[in-house]
């Protein structure tokens, strides 16, 4: 009898510091209200390149018939690669750089220092602007633009009609 009481006891003291030592179950709602307070924001979309600038639109811009392919490789970044189906290299492409506005603005001031006349016939478009090579690098608003052109004799022209159908779409 004497072993069934300190069994008995023993028991309950173990039972006791065990459900002394938890906590209580905190209720549905308040677990319900902490998910929603770490739920993430979500991320504005996007419109592709692509949609942007549409391969007929761009046709008519530049004066030949092109394909329009999607190049979206890059994290943030949205590109449109336009080929004529006779070329063996694009004849055309734009990127957008979402966000990327600033870093572009700093490298273009860092470029017109070394040399003064970089964005030379290119006021106007956008906010800031610079030809590299065949490649026009323009500022525009938050984002960062690309737009490279081949076989244009005048590419600043066919430059602001891109940009103008880009700022109305994004």
């Amino acid at each position: 009898m004497r072993t069934s009481v300190v069994a008995w006891l023993g028991m309950s003291l173990a039972m006791t510091a065990l459900t002394g030592c938890s906590k209580p179950e905190a209720p549905a709602a308040a677990v319900v209200a902490d998910a929603q307070v770490l739920t993430l924001p979500v991320e504005k979309v996007r419109p592709s390149a692509c949609s942007l600038v549409t391969q007929e639109e761009m046709s008519a811009i530049i004066g030949m018939t092109v394909v329009g392919v999607p190049d979206e490789s890059s994290s943030g970044v949205t590109g449109c690669v336009y080929t004529a189906p006779t070329s063996l290299s694009p004849d055309a492409w734009l990127k957008v750089a979402w966000g990327e506005g600033e870093t572009l603005s700093r490298g273009l001031g860092m470029a017109e220092r070394a040399d003064p006349d970089l964005a030379d016939p290119l006021d106007g478009l956008g906010d800031e602007a610079a030809q590299v090579g065949p490649v026009l690098m323009v500022l525009s608003g938050e984002d960062s633009v690309e737009i490279y052109l081949t076989g244009l004799s005048d590419i600043v022209a066919p430059a602001k009609k891109i940009l103008a159908l880009v700022e109305s779409r994004r």
